[in-house]
Formats: C-alpha cells, sequence, structure tokens
C-alpha cells in the first residue's frame, strides 16, 4: 500500500478538513543562500502538530548561490522551526537558469554534502527527468557518488524515468498542481497543491508505522444510569 504525501508551497495555507489520507507533509524552505519561506515556520509546527515525525522541507538549488550558505540557510530555518522530522532532508535540483555542466553537478554535490553535515543524515535529492538528463546526467563525475542517495523523482506519469539512479525514484509525484478543494493560499485563491506517493515499507523506515484510525465507540447507558450521570455532572 502508497502512503501518499502533500508537498505545498510556501503560499499554501492550512490543510483544510478532509484530507485524512494524508499521512506527510513536505514544505519549501528557502531558494539558495538568499530566500527562506516567510510561512515556512507556521507550516512545518503545524505540520509537527497533524504528523509528527512524517514531516520534512526542502531547498531549491540555485546556481548563482554559495552551496555551502544555501545549506547553513536551509539547516537554520529547520532549527529553528521545530528541528528535522523524520523524512530525509531534501535538495531540490531543477534550476533552469543554472549552467548546462559540471558547475552545477558540483555546486549542488557540495550543497548536498553540507546539508548532510548540518543535519546528520542522508540528502533525498528531487528532481525530474526534463531537467537532470539535460542540465546534470552527463556531467556527473564517479567521484560523486550522488546515485547512491534516494531519489524523489518529480515526473509524474508518462514522463520518462531519470537517469542515473538504477532504481528510480523511492517516492514518485503523482498529481502535480491540483487545485485541491478547501485549500486557500494567503491571497485567497485555490491553492495548487503535490501529491507523492511512497511505500509503506519506505515510510516506516522513515517514522514508522501508520497508526490505525481511531475507531469511534458508542456507549449505550440505561434511562437510569444516564439520568444519575447527569446528576453527579451538574
Amino acid at each position: 500500500m502508497d502512503i501518499q504525501i502533500l508537498d505545498a508551497r510556501y503560499w499554501n495555507g492550512a490543510i483544510p478538513p478532509g484530507y485524512e489520507y494524508i499521512k506527510g507533509y513536505i514544505a519549501k524552505v528557502s531558494d539558495g543562500d538568499y530566500f527562506t519561506s516567510p510561512n515556512f515556520a507556521n507550516q512545518y509546527r503545524a505540520a509537527e502538530e497533524l504528523f509528527g515525525m512524517a514531516r520534512s522541507a526542502w531547498s531549491f538549488f540555485k546556481g548563482v548561490s554559495d552551496p555551502v550558505k544555501a545549506a547553513k540557510r536551509y539547516h537554520d530555518a529547520m532549527v529553528a522551526s521545530g528541528g528535522y522530522g523524520g523524512i530525509p532532508p531534501i535538495l531540490d535540483i531543477e534550476d533552469r537558469f543554472a549552467v548546462k555542466g559540471k558547475v552545477t553537478v558540483d555546486k549542488a554535490w557540495v550543497q548536498l554534502q553540507e546539508m548532510e553535515q548540518l543535519s546528520g543524515r542522508e540528502v533525498m535529492v528531487y528532481s525530474a527527468g526534463w531537467y537532470w538528463d539535460s542540465w546534470c546526467s552527463p556531467f556527473v563525475p564517479l567521484s560523486h557518488s550522488i546515485y547512491t542517495r534516494d531519489l524523489w523523482e518529480s515526473d509524474p506519469a508518462p514522463d520518462t524515468p531519470i537517469r542515473g539512479w538504477p532504481n528510480g525514484g523511492i517516492m514518485v509525484q503523482t498529481i502535480l498542481d491540483w487545485r485541491a478543494p478547501g485549500f486557500i493560499d494567503t491571497a485567497g485563491n485555490p491553492g495548487l497543491i503535490d501529491i507523492s506517493d511512497v511505500s509503506e515499507e519506505v515510510f516506516n523506515t522513515w517514522v514508522g508505522p501508520v497508526a490505525p484510525p481511531v475507531q469511534t465507540k458508542t456507549i449505550t447507558l440505561s434511562l437510569s444510569a444516564y439520568e444519575e450521570l447527569k446528576r453527579a455532572l451538574q
């Protein structure tokens, strides 16, 4: 059974009722070394309240940024907002304004390793075949072990598989830009959200088994017992 995880933009509002099937939450933290989402702290603390450890966040890699400073910006925001969750830290590598070449791969690799040093966790890479196969794949040197990291593939079907990862992504985006009922962004407009699927086995290695739904029980009291209870509560 696959577990569904919500991927929220920074302008998405709170999760409305009716999405109890969602079991995890991932939010955007930052762009490179110069932008931190103004809504991240509220989103992330709300995610902790709703999902416990089944939460994480991603940094959007920027080719113009200092990768060390970008990693620190990400880490500082995570620590200030309650700390890391059970889902791995995430580096989103899809900057279309970055140079197609080894310099982009090297910068992304440095940021990933810096994020790992700061968090103490292996980072999960988020990318898509349309991007990775052109900007990065031809330029990945053997000295980089990026393909040993887990991949969150952002290509909804039927897009082509991403190159380099022999087993594909362990988490796959399945719904993109969904105008989900009840989601309202900070400007009062319908909030676009993404949904990704991960296997229950992988999810359990991150945060443990999903708790079964709470079963509501109906207790029947006799009329005399009910009246006695009412009197006791007055």
